[in-house]
């Protein structure tokens, strides 16, 4: 038997109110859309490929929505840089609390590092580095927002490895720079190669390599102490 009129009436469910965005929270929406869409051309095509008319297309807004919020690919990569930083930082932060403050959050360092720097959005970060090697605008306005990114990296390292014990800041940080060296040349192979299981041993041995490090460190500031 059909429903009567009134009952399909009272069966339906009551529309509920669209709450509209405001101005603010829409342009922050398509900014992060653009800087998402931005990640992933560069991780997909390559630094040379993405265009804003590549970006446009694939986050679906107009050129002139990404020229309102980026002028220029430069000022769109550079806000993509410090985006993935940023979130790299919080990213490995959040992770490493998850260990015993001390030696063992300071011993699990690398494996975090390195399996952040294996995602898309580093692989972007890296494809912005290389690119600026061709890049004259770029090569100039990068290498000062790199320097403030490692700088903070190698801040928070020593907080890390003072907490473990350790004393010899100098090493710590000549430590920092050879194992992000290490680990975006290893990233760069793997652009090339897409496969992962090849860099797992060198990422072992420099594990390795930090843990004889790391009791040497430990064994000099017990014996400073002494």
């Amino acid at each position: 038997m059909r429903p009567s009129r009134t009952n399909a009436a009272v069966d339906k469910p009551p529309r509920t109110a669209r709450t509209r965005r405001s101005n603010a929270e829409r342009s922050a929406s398509t900014r992060a859309n653009v800087i998402d869409t931005t990640i992933a051309c560069l991780h997909e095509y390559g630094y040379s490929a993405t265009t804003t008319m590549l970006v446009a297309e694939r986050a679906n807004v107009t050129r002139g929505a990404i020229l309102h919020h980026f002028p220029t690919k430069l000022d769109l990569v550079l806000a993509v840089a410090q985006h993935v930083a940023d979130n790299q930082f919080r990213d490995r932060r959040r992770k490493l609390m998850q260990y015993e403050r001390g030696y063992e959050r300071f011993m699990a360092l690398t494996e975090i590092t390195w399996q952040s720097s294996i995602e898309p959005p580093a692989i972007a970060l890296l494809e912005i580095l290389v690119g600026s090697r061709s890049d004259a605008a770029l090569a100039e306005r990068l290498p000062p927002l790199m320097a403030a990114i490692e700088r903070k990296h190698q801040e928070g390292v020593w907080e890390i490895a003072t907490d473990a014990g350790i004393t010899d800041q100098a090493t710590i940080r000549a430590m920092v720079s050879l194992h992000l060296a290490a680990m975006q040349g290893l990233s760069i192979r793997l652009m090339h190669t897409n496969d992962r299981s090849q860099l797992e041993p060198p990422i072992e041995l420099l594990k390795m390599y930090r843990a004889f490090l790391t009791e040497h460190l430990l064994a000099k500031a017990k014996a400073e102490k002494a």
